[in-house]
């Protein structure tokens, strides 16, 4: 058994770190080739296990353990150079952020120091979602992770020590395999008998996968194996650790080239950049190939500083973002990435590191300081919060410019007509008492816009709306992301939709409103439609971070063609008009290419005023919609349909071949394509939308 009298530095391990940072900066960055770098942080997790068990183990097996000690490193580690960059952040965040954005912000501060920020962004967005991007912490999330490793880890070693090691083991291994579980199947739990769904989803994930520490808990305890694997490993002949250690590079490459934000993470797929970074601390011994990559002088200094790297690049991107009507360009984020690597440097040579000397900073120090900086942020926090985002900086109408009012799922009363199928629900809304036929709303994120305009108007009107709401289909029936287009999800959801019609004859609804943003839903269409996001020609240039394309079924296979699309669309639609359902369907919104709120925002700060118009070319409208209305226009006509067309309501009114987003400084837009209320009020005004 090796002993560990004393703790190696291994230089190795800091040029994994540096393998472990590049790919998450760079992905970060947006750079496609790196579309699955955000496993570095798997590769963190890993070695963080490694690192601290190794330490506990040196200490416990010398009996030299002390919990104080434990959290007195970790303080000395962890907080100096989080605290600057989170300290550093709140002046921009306070200069650059609209009041909402501020908010969450302050929150932020308040969930940093009580190591609890991975909560607060799992219940603020997702880590792929593009409103992820302007969050300037939410790249803590990982740090809370390892932060509540911290504290229960080394309890656990303390409770089972006199056990043995062996028990401590199987303890590791049992809570491994729970949390694994959790991460990969704990979409398929179920609150009531039998407590798990009959079709196991084998890689269905719940939301709380990516940023729980109990669905990473495995990922660090993989490491803690790891320490513990190596008290017991005798030498090796070279071949195997030649082989095994480039295997691990293997398996850490892999993910970073070809996982992307389709890619259901955690869980299975977790277990390659784990596995290979495990490989790598195991069998890259001195004299391996792999060693002596590691251990080059470029990667070992990148991984001394990729604790300070991996703090500030992310808020620096952020501001970088916020500030920017459009995407910054690679040669920008080239330009960042090497302000985050001076200041890393810079903050790890004259900030990191000196906190870590005891002679420098004693313990009483370093505990006291930490409390009186971290309640300073909280109580910068707090004061944010309760500020709500200092709205005081702006006028009542400012704020209609930049946080515009939209939909608010608070309105709908929901219901669950199909219990078999839980992604299924039915939303209430307008006059809930009323007696007359009610209204059913149809579509996409573009029908939830205009939901709460519609609630008014219906009121008036004393007549009910449902709006109906599947997450786990698509809208039009028949259309297929590329990740699921397979025979299995295909007749799930012609199945849920059959039951759907079933549902609405029963309803008996005057009539069904059908809104999608349908050049979106019928993307991609060779020659016609190969761009997702909308180029207005003036600058506007529409930010999507997470490309889709669609799909329908042809009888034989899943395509993209654009007459199988066609034919498709008319096969749903005429689902309703075979039961003598009434259909209005909406034509396509004009898109507007700039995100309205931010461009309003960035003018105020810059400019110091709000556009009153704000409009786009209707001629680059027609051509962009060119496929979408020769699709929809195809449609057989018949007596229950009638079409409504946005064209005609905001295009050519105001102004001659222009559509308008924004009127007298009032957005109709909140971003670049969803309706605010305003907008949504005057499409009810000007058609027949309500009768």
């Amino acid at each position: 058994m090796n002993n560990f009298n004393s703790f190696d530095y291994r230089k190795e391990i800091d040029g994994l770190r540096a393998l472990a940072v590049i790919p998450v900066v760079l992905f970060h960055a947006g750079f496609d080739i790196f579309s699955g770098g955000f496993v570095g942080v798997d590769i963190f997790f890993v070695i963080s296990g490694y690192l601290i068990t190794s330490l506990i183990l040196q200490e416990k097996i010398n009996d030299r353990f002390s919990l104080v000690n434990f959290y007195e490193r970790r303080a000395r580690r962890i907080l100096p150079a989080l605290f600057l960059v989170v300290i550093v952040t709140i002046p921009f965040a306070f200069l650059v952020m609209s009041p909402l954005a501020l908010k969450e912000f302050s929150n932020s501060l308040i969930s940093i120091p009580l190591f609890l920020s991975n909560f607060q962004f799992w219940s603020e967005t997702g880590y792929f979602a593009t409103a992820g991007e302007e969050k300037p912490l939410l790249h803590t999330w990982s740090l809370a992770v390892e932060e509540q490793y911290y504290l229960f880890f080394p309890l656990l070693i303390l409770i089972t020590w006199k056990l043995g090691l062996k028990a401590l083991t199987l303890f590791i291994i049992l809570i491994s395999i729970f949390s694994f579980f959790l991460s990969q199947f704990g979409a398929n739990l179920n609150p009531s008998f039998p407590f798990i769904d009959e079709e196991l989803r084998m890689n269905a994930v719940p939301e709380y996968g990516f940023f729980f520490s109990i669905t990473r808990a495995w990922e660090l305890l993989f490491g803690s194996l790891t320490a513990i694997y190596l008290l017991y490993k005798k030498e090796d002949n070279q071949i195997k650790n030649q082989l095994l250690s480039f295997l691990g590079i293997l398996l850490i490459s892999y993910p970073i080239f070809f996982y992307d934000y389709t890619t259901q993470f955690p869980g299975f797929s977790a277990l390659l950049p784990v596995t290979g970074t495990v490989l790598l601390i195991i069998f890259s011994n001195q004299g391996t190939l792999t060693y002596k990559f590691l251990s080059h002088k470029a990667l070992v200094l990148i991984g001394l500083i990729s604790y300070s790297m991996y703090l500030w690049h992310y808020p620096i991107f952020s501001f970088a973002r916020l500030n920017s009507i459009s995407p910054p360009s690679n040669r920008i984020y080239l330009f960042l990435i090497l302000i985050s690597f001076l200041l890393a440097y810079l903050s790890w040579k004259y900030f990191e590191t000196p906190f870590r000397n005891k002679n420098f900073f004693t313990r009483k120090k370093i505990f006291l300081s930490s409390l009186i900086v971290g309640a300073l942020i909280v109580s910068m926090g707090l004061i944010g919060v309760s500020s709500n985002g200092f709205i005081e900086r702006f006028s009542s109408k400012e704020l209609k410019a930049i946080q515009p009012e939209k939909f608010d799922n608070s309105i709908c009363q929901w219901t669950q007509p199909i219990k078999e199928y839980s992604n299924l629900e039915l939303c209430e809304f307008g006059d809930l008492n009323s007696q007359k036929n009610p209204i059913v709303l149809y579509g996409d994120s573009h029908a939830d816009s205009i939901t709460n305009s519609l609630d008014l108007a219906l009121k008036n009107k004393q007549i009910k709306g449902i709006k109906v709401s599947n997450a786990y289909c698509e809208p039009i029936v028949g259309f297929y992301r590329k990740v699921n287009a397979n025979d299995s999800t295909k007749n799930k959801c012609e199945e849920v939709f059959s039951r759907l019609l079933v549902e609405l004859k029963k309803i008996n609804p005057e009539y069904v409103i059908i809104f999608n943003r349908w050049t979106f839903r019928f993307f991609p269409v060779e020659n016609q439609i190969s761009q997702l996001n909308f180029d207005n020609k003036e600058g506007g240039i529409e930010y999507i971070k997470n490309y889709r394309e669609y799909y329908v079924h042809n009888g034989k296979n899943f395509t993209a063609d654009g007459k199988s699309k066609i034919n498709t669309l008319n096969s749903f639609l005429n689902s309703f008009f075979e039961r003598e359902i009434k259909v209005k369907l909406i034509y396509s919104l004009p898109e507007v290419g700039w995100n309205l709120s931010k461009l309003n925002l960035i003018n105020k700060i810059y400019k110091g005023s709000i556009p009153e118009e704000i409009s786009t070319s209707f001629e680059v409208y027609l051509k962009r919609q060119k496929f979408s209305n020769y699709a929809l226009n195809s449609i057989n006509k018949n007596l229950y349909l009638e079409t409504i067309h946005l064209d005609r309501v905001f295009c050519n009114q105001n102004l001659k071949d222009r559509c308008t987003a924004q009127i007298d400084g009032i957005p109709l837009y909140y971003d670049s394509n969803h309706l605010t209320n305003k907008g949504a009020e005057v499409l009810i005004k000007n058609t027949n939308l309500v009768e």
